[in-house]
């Protein structure tokens, strides 16, 4: 795979949306773009949030970025895929009736794939290891000559297997053919 791969680490809010920001603009017209985020999180009012490492304990939409702000964002740049893989808790937050700021309406469009290391209103939980067990099988399956959804498909088959609280979703809206991390890219 001949992938850009730009990482960072135990970020602040106003971090998180400058690197973002920064990612974006490095995004070109039909590329492949991932974005994987690793960390707490949670759900509310349909969209999933990510925390920062600079937030309360409230679980506020306001101090967390939204995927779903992301997925709108990355849209923009008219890729020719984009995957999001997100690894965290889907639970509610402590006051679930409070209201986010704003709803993102990020439509899901032919080329988007969003994986998810658990069910909605579900933990996602680590392993004894370095990684997660998302990550864990993640990397089994990455680099080999598959598309992405079937990848992610793997992933929920070896966590099926290995790990009965925990089920990995793929969602997806895809309609041309399958796209692989090993595509030529023009």
């Amino acid at each position: 795979m001949h992938f850009k791969v730009i990482a960072f680490r135990n970020l602040g809010l106003n971090e998180m949306k400058s690197a973002f920001k920064a990612f974006c603009k490095l995004l070109k017209a039909n590329s492949y773009v991932v974005f994987f985020f690793a960390g707490h999180g949670f759900e509310s009012f349909g969209q999933t949030y990510l925390l920062p490492v600079d937030c309360s304990k409230n679980f506020l939409p306001k101090e967390s970025m939204c995927a779903q702000y992301v997925l709108q964002e990355m849209q923009k740049t008219k890729p020719a895929l984009n995957v999001l893989l997100i690894d965290s808790c889907r639970k509610m937050p402590p006051n679930p009736w409070e209201m986010p700021e704003k709803i993102y309406e990020a439509s899901m469009e032919s080329n988007t794939v969003y994986g998810y290391a658990t069910t909605f209103l579900n933990g996602a939980y680590e392993s004894d290891e370095r990684n997660s067990f998302f990550v864990k099988h993640l990397k089994k399956y990455i680099t080999l000559e598959k598309s992405i959804t079937d990848i992610i498909f793997c992933v929920q088959r070896a966590l099926d297997i290995t790990n009965a609280d925990l089920t990995p979703v793929c969602n997806m809206f895809i309609c041309t053919r399958q796209k692989k991390g090993e595509d030529e890219i023009n």
